[in-house]
C-alpha cells in the first residue's frame, strides 16, 4: 500500500469510490463532480491523499485548511473512505497518518466530523490521536434521514502553549467541556458562572437582509468583529466582499432611525437545511440580544432550518446564557481553536435541532458513547426547559416578566404527567408546590356541607394552582384532579420564594399578577352544584 498526494489522473477512481461508498443518490453532488474534484486536487486550500495497491485506489482522505479564519491554523479532516473490500488492512489509519504528518507544520487545531453509522472513522481517529469532544445530533441530511457526527479534535504545538486559560461557562455548558478537556489530556480549569444573565431581547429594531451588496457601513464597526469577539466562523466581512459573494453569506442588519447598529452574519445550506452563523458586529447588547432571537425566528420560519449552530466564545457566559434560553445546546467543545490577538481561545460550538431527535442504531466508540450520552441529556432537558418556559410565559402569574426570569424560574421546575382521574395534590395537605398546567385539564373538588364531594373550579392551559401557598402557610383547600391525561408544570414553594427574594422585579411582578389573579378567580366564582 503506497499514501501518496492525488492528481488529476486519480480523479475517476476517487469518483467512483465515493459512489460506492455513498451509493448514487447522496446529496453533495459536488463529490461526483471531476472538475469539483480537479479543483480539489490541486487547492492551495486542501491537502488530498490517497491510498493505491497496485495502482488501484483502495481510500481517499483530504484536509480543509480554510475550515476558520486566516490566523486561525485550523484543518477539518474528512472525506475518508475506504474501499470496503480492502477493509481490515489499515488503509483508513494510513491516510490520516498522511495526513497528519502533510498538516503538522500548517496548522494548530484538527478536527473531524466521524459518522455514526459505523464506529470505522471513530476508531481510526482515536488510533491517529483525535478524541471525542462533541456529538452533533442529525446535523446533515444523508438521502432520506438526517445523521448525527461525532466531533474529534486533535491539538497541534503551539496550540496549548498559546492557550488562554480559565474559560468562563454557564453550568449547562459544563459537563461536555470538562469531559471533552479530559479526553484530550488537558487539566479543567473551568470556572462555572452560576447567576449570569443573558443580553436583553426585549427591544426592537427595523430589519434588512443582505447578501454582499450594501454591506460596507458594517466595517466600520469594530466592537463584536474585531474586539473581543464573543461568535467565530470562517468567514467575515473582513476576508473582502469577493469571498462573502462566492458562500452566498447572508447579513441581517439592525437599524434605528436609518442608522445601522450591527448585523448578524449566516450562511443557508438548503441540502442539510442548516443555517451556520458566522459573525456577529454590534453597538450595545440590546442589538445583540435582538439579532440573535431574530435570525433564531428567521432560519426556521423563512430557511426551513432544522439544525442552527453557532461557535461562541468559552470566556463569553452571557452570550452562553442568551443562546440557551433561545434552546441551543452545547455539542462540542474546542480547546484552543481559534487565535486573537496573542492567544488562542476555546470555542464551545452550539446548536439547536428544531426537529426530535433520532439516534436509534448508532455505533459508537467507548470513549464517544460518553460524550453523547452528556449532549443527549442536555438536549433532553433543553427541550423540557423550553416547554416548561413556555407554558409559564403563558401563565397570568408569571406575566410581565422578561426572558431571562422566565429562564431562571424554568430552572426551579419540572414538567410531570398525570393520567386521567389522577389526584394531583390533596385537600388538607400543606402546599409546599405550586402547579401551572401545561395540557389538558383538571377539576377542584372539595368536601361540601353535607360531606360530599363537589366540584368548585377547573384549571385551564396556563391556569396555576396553589398559589396562596405563597401567601400563608395554610392546608389546601381541596383536591386538584386530573379530568384528561394531562401535564403540569411544578414549582417548590420554597425555590420560588428564594428566587423572589433574590430577583425583587421577579417577586414584585409575581405578587402583583397574583393578587390580580385572585380577584378574578373570586369574581367568577360560583356556589357549588355539582355533587361528585
Amino acid at each position: 500500500m503506497k499514501i501518496m498526494r492525488a492528481d488529476v489522473a486519480d480523479v475517476p477512481q476517487i469518483m467512483d469510490l465515493f459512489v460506492k461508498i455513498y451509493g448514487p443518490d447522496y446529496p453533495f453532488k459536488k463529490f461526483y463532480d471531476p472538475m469539483w474534484l480537479t479543483k480539489s486536487i490541486y487547492s492551495d486550500d486542501n491537502i488530498f491523499l490517497v491510498a493505491k495497491e497496485k495502482n488501484k485506489i483502495i481510500g481517499t482522505g483530504s484536509v480543509y485548511l480554510t475550515a476558520g479564519g486566516f490566523s486561525d491554523l485550523i484543518g477539518e479532516f474528512g472525506r475518508l473512505v475506504v474501499d470496503p473490500e480492502y477493509s481490515g488492512k489499515g488503509a483508513g489509519t494510513e491516510i490520516t497518518a498522511g495526513l497528519i504528518e502533510s498538516t503538522k507544520k500548517m496548522i494548530q487545531f484538527g478536527f473531524a466530523e466521524c459518522r455514526v453509522v459505523h464506529q470505522g472513522a471513530q476508531k481510526v481517529c482515536e488510533r491517529c490521536g483525535f478524541f471525542p469532544t462533541g456529538f452533533e445530533p442529525n446535523k446533515y441530511q444523508l438521502a432520506t434521514s438526517r445523521e448525527s457526527m461525532v466531533f474529534v479534535t486533535k491539538l497541534f504545538e503551539p496550540a496549548l502553549s498559546l492557550r488562554r486559560n480559565n474559560p468562563r461557562v454557564i453550568a449547562s455548558i459544563y459537563p461536555v467541556a470538562a469531559k471533552s478537556m479530559q479526553n484530550l489530556g488537558l487539566p479543567v480549569d473551568l470556572i462555572v458562572e452560576d447567576e449570569v444573565d443573558g443580553y436583553p431581547m426585549e427591544k426592537s429594531f427595523d430589519t434588512k437582509e443582505l447578501q454582499s451588496a450594501g454591506v460596507s457601513p458594517l466595517l466600520r464597526i469594530e466592537r463584536g468583529r474585531v474586539k473581543n469577539p464573543e461568535v467565530f466562523g470562517n468567514l467575515s466581512l473582513s476576508y473582502g466582499f469577493f469571498k462573502i459573494a462566492m458562500n452566498q453569506a447572508h447579513y441581517l442588519v439592525a437599524k434605528e432611525k436609518g442608522i445601522t447598529l450591527g448585523a448578524i452574519g449566516f450562511t443557508v445550506d438548503v441540502i442539510d437545511k442548516k443555517v451556520k452563523v458566522l459573525e456577529l458586529i454590534e453597538f450595545d447588547d440590546e442589538v445583540k440580544g435582538f439579532l440573535l432571537s431574530t435570525l433564531d425566528k428567521l432560519a426556521s420560519q423563512k430557511y426551513g432550518a432544522q439544525y442552527i449552530e453557532i461557535d461562541v466564545s468559552a470566556y463569553s457566559p452571557k452570550m452562553q446564557e442568551t443562546l440557551d434560553r433561545l434552546g441551543f445546546v452545547p455539542v462540542a467543545y474546542c480547546p484552543s481553536m481559534v487565535f486573537r490577538g496573542v492567544e488562542r481561545l476555546d470555542v464551545i460550538r452550539m446548536a439547536k435541532l428544531n426537529i426530535p431527535p433520532d439516534v436509534k442504531n448508532i455505533k459508537l466508540t467507548p470513549m464517544a458513547k460518553i460524550i453523547f450520552k452528556l449532549a443527549m441529556k442536555d438536549l433532553e432537558c433543553k427541550k423540557i426547559g423550553m416547554e416548561i418556559t413556555e407554558t409559564t410565559r403563558q401563565s397570568d402569574i408569571f406575566q410581565g416578566l422578561s426572558d431571562g426570569e422566565l429562564s431562571q424560574l424554568a430552572q426551579i421546575c419540572k414538567m410531570v404527567s398525570y393520567p386521567a382521574g389522577k389526584t394531583i395534590c390533596c385537600e388538607g395537605e400543606m402546599g409546599k408546590e405550586i402547579f401551572v398546567l401545561a395540557e389538558g385539564r383538571a377539576s377542584a373538588v372539595a368536601k361540601g356541607s353535607r360531606k360530599k364531594r363537589i366540584k368548585i373550579g377547573s384549571i385551564g392551559k396556563g391556569e396555576i394552582f396553589g398559589e396562596m401557598s405563597i401567601i400563608e402557610d395554610l392546608p389546601r383547600v381541596a383536591d386538584l384532579i386530573a379530568d384528561v391525561d394531562s401535564k403540569l408544570v411544578v414549582i417548590d414553594r420554597f425555590e420560588l420564594e428564594n428566587l423572589m427574594n433574590k430577583n425583587s422585579h421577579l417577586g414584585k411582578v409575581v405578587m402583583q399578577n397574583m393578587a390580580q389573579g385572585l380577584s378574578r378567580k373570586l369574581r367568577r366564582c360560583e356556589a357549588p352544584t355539582t355533587d361528585l
